[in-house]
């Protein structure tokens, strides 16, 4: 009894002081030791009489860790409700305590029941806490059993179950030629979800994938959807123009009673095979490109992607992969040092991403990470360098061994910030190490947060960091981004994107010399949305 209330009482202080003592919280705390047997066999969790389960791979867990569970069942007490959404589960919380022990070669599988009758669109949520926003994970409706599921990439979060509150359902749907598929152009729905279709009239059914937007509300209030003609033909004849119909989530059917065996093995870090060459069908301007299907390797498409080119700072990847590997203390307390200020000058300041602090003042390492990351500041990444107690010349050949390491044969880093435009890599090795370095908790949560705070700490001046790439403003769901500029390089630029379906790719794009600033975001995000819509083709 006295744990469970030194649980509670703690777990208050982790929530911080957005919840007043005087709410009522009603907490359930359960902790989970893992085993070393247990890490090789891969266990499911099951807590909260099967309301929420995990299901761990076998060898995801490298040490044995015990894991947290906490179930919140007043959830609009806990955390703000979007006003378009409604909740529809509890909020759960899983923690494993050894962050360092969560190998994301393979995801944790989540699952959570939900009390809906509502045929709408309902997704997993997971709370960002840097953002202070809800962000919808890929997931998926299992028939009949009123039950989530989702492939998940991080060793900690508070999860909920969310419904649609707009989602039209029914309405009328007309027909457009374009991919000749069983896909739909939707207005409610993500691209990537599966849907069926039901004609009113006859009954007819149709399973759709959306692949665009449409159609625009404004104009066509009674429209519910637009069908590819190859689809519509399958519930009514084209000559109608139009037909009346019921659209609901295609829900999946559950295939067997443990999560972690109905997965499929993920391939090993190599990019292993070439599709036959497909071509997007749009004008690339980047000098290298390449996208892979990042759960295999695949190319699904490149251009000169073994092309040798300054990376800017795509670089600090590799600087924060070199820290990450050699076990940071997050709350090392760091000084700022006239030589961090050094490595630019006052022009370079006015035109780079630089951390407006002075010498002397201190702050943390997981600030100078964030710092280097989300802000891309230069400044902050050699401090952040500095905190492993290396000499540069030390640190940066440690950079190189591990580029060896990821089959990054042709790449060479010269300094950690990616500031000398000798730092060289190539968009196939960029990707190497993109498919890599992404699986890393922090990295993930630094590179796809827009912006993060802190204060220094013997002077209390406060920070906030904001980043600069707009594809975090995009629809696409991201786990994994960073920028790079240098006159000499370019506007670079590196992503890892997820659908609903779950299926992922990374896409390097590299020299891109448009003179429309947001050109390579723009671009970037066209290859991305066309990387998953063929990467089962």
């Amino acid at each position: 009894m006295k744990k469970y209330i030194f649980l509670l009482i703690l777990s208050f202080f982790i929530l911080g002081a957005n919840i007043s003592m005087a709410q009522d919280i009603s907490l359930d705390v359960r902790a989970l030791n893992i085993s070393a047997e247990t890490l090789k066999a891969g266990y499911t969790v099951d807590e909260f009489d099967g309301k929420f389960r995990v299901g761990i791979f076998p060898e995801v867990l490298s040490e044995e860790t015990q894991i947290v569970f906490k179930d919140f069942y007043d959830p609009e007490k806990i955390l703000p409700i979007p006003k378009d959404k409604k909740i529809i589960s509890h909020i759960y919380e899983f923690d494993i305590k050894n962050k360092d022990a969560f190998k994301d070669q393979k995801p944790l599988i989540i699952e959570m029941k939900y009390d809906s009758d509502y045929t709408g669109f309902k997704s997993i949520y997971y709370w960002n806490q840097i953002n202070s926003t809800w962000v919808k994970v890929p997931s998926y409706n299992i028939t009949g059993r009123k039950k989530m599921r989702a492939d998940f990439h991080l060793p900690y979060a508070r999860l909920a179950v969310f419904e649609d509150k707009n989602a039209m359902e029914t309405g009328t749907a007309s027909w457009y030629k374009w991919k000749n598929c069983d896909c739909a152009a939707s207005p409610d729905y993500p691209k990537g979800t599966l849907l069926e279709v039901i004609n009113l009239d006859n009954g007819k059914s149709v399973i759709v994938t959306v692949n665009d937007y449409g159609p625009e509300r404004d104009k066509f209030p009674n429209r519910v959807i637009d069908l590819d003609k190859v689809a519509f033909e399958k519930i009514a004849s084209p000559s109608l123009g139009l037909c009346d119909v019921r659209v609901k989530p295609f829900e999946k059917t559950e295939q067997t009673v443990t999560l972690i065996s109905e997965k499929t093995e993920i391939l090993g870090e190599s990019i292993v095979s070439e599709k036959e060459a497909i071509t997007p069908g749009f004008e690339i301007n980047a000098k290298s490109v390449i996208v892979i299907n990042n759960k295999t390797g695949e190319i699904l498409y490149e251009k000169d992607s073994n092309k040798k080119l300054p990376v800017a700072s795509i670089t600090k990847l590799m600087t924060a992969k070199t820290v990450l590997d050699l076990k940071p203390d997050w709350n090392q307390v760091m000084t700022y040092i006239k030589a961090d200020d050094d490595v630019m000058d006052y022009a370079t300041k006015q035109e780079m991403s630089y951390l407006y602090v002075e010498p002397g003042e201190t702050m943390t390492v997981k600030d100078l990470f964030f710092s280097s990351l989300l802000g891309s500041a230069n400044n902050a990444t050699y401090a952040l360098y500095r905190s492993t107690g290396l000499l540069r010349r030390d640190f940066v050949e440690v950079m190189n061994r591990k580029a060896k390491e990821l089959g990054m044969n042709d790449s060479n880093f010269t300094e950690p910030s990616g500031l000398d435009s000798r730092n060289i890599s190539t968009a196939k090795d960029i990707a190497k190490l993109g498919r890599k370095v992404f699986n890393s908790f922090k990295v993930l949560e630094a590179t796809t947060s827009k912006k993060y705070s802190f204060s220094t700490i013997n002077t209390s001046e406060p920070h906030t960091i904001k980043t600069r790439n707009k594809l975090l403003y995009s629809d696409l769901y991201i786990l994994g981004a960073k920028t790079g500029y240098l006159d000499e390089a370019g506007k670079c630029l590196m992503v890892r994107v997820k659908n609903e379906a779950g299926d992922e790719v990374i896409v390097v794009t590299l020299g891109n010399f448009s003179e429309n600033k947001d050109d390579y975001f723009t671009e970037t995000e066209k290859l991305a949305k066309w990387g998953l819509n063929h990467i089962n083709i």
